[in-house]
């Protein structure tokens, strides 16, 4: 016979979702008891501080802070792809 851990949604309709792994990632660590969010290696807090959001990004997408070269080829790949859609243009101008 084989068994099975419960699901999240069995856990859930139980009223908790405590020692629910959704997924593993290494993104995100969130440590509850300590109140502690850290992207990445960095506490949201010193990133809320110190770094604009394209350099938050950037370390979400690539796992690193960029240099200031990467962060201005990726700043601007990010407003080259802001565009106005060819139906809008008009409101944009």
């Amino acid at each position: 016979m084989t068994t099975t851990a419960p699901s999240a949604t069995a856990t859930a309709a139980a009223g908790s979702l405590k020692g629910v792994v959704a997924a593993p990632t290494s993104v995100c660590t969130i440590d509850g008891t300590a109140g502690k969010l850290i992207y990445r290696g960095y506490l949201i807090e010193d990133l809320a501080a110190n770094a604009t959001f394209e350099e938050v990004v950037s370390l979400l997408w690539d796992g690193e802070l960029p240099t200031s070269a990467q962060l201005k080829a990726f700043t601007q790949r990010l407003a080259d792809g802001r565009g106005c859609l060819t139906a809008s243009t008009s409101i944009c101008a």
